[in-house]
């Protein structure tokens, strides 16, 4: 987190090498009313469980979750389903269709 919260997201382009920064706000902890445009959530699979009711109580709309893993959305639905007791809906990349929403 202090790499990100210090250098902010960096991207750099394959092909011509040029870097775009962007600074962003990093938390360590998010409130129920805390409300933000996305929340971008960067863990490991073995993490996922445990934050999924964190975000469900949480009332921000988007919540994007980047994974390197095999995992696939399927899975995480499936967590979700027994871990949380609040609103959430998990879409898939690409179609949008819902795998899985709770209200």
């Amino acid at each position: 987190m202090k790499e990100l919260r210090d250098d902010g997201i960096i991207i750099e382009n394959s092909l011509t090498h040029e870097r775009s920064i962007t600074k962003v706000p990093v938390i360590s902890v998010l409130e129920a009313d805390d409300i933000y445009d996305y929340i971008l959530v960067i863990i490991r699979q073995d993490q996922m469980a445990g934050l999924l009711p964190i975000l469900a109580r949480n009332r921000s709309s988007n919540i994007v979750f980047m994974a390197n893993n095999l995992m696939g959305a399927e899975a995480y639905a499936a967590i979700a389903r027994e871990r949380i007791p609040a609103r959430l809906c998990i879409r898939r990349k690409g179609n949008g269709k819902a795998l899985w929403c709770m209200r």
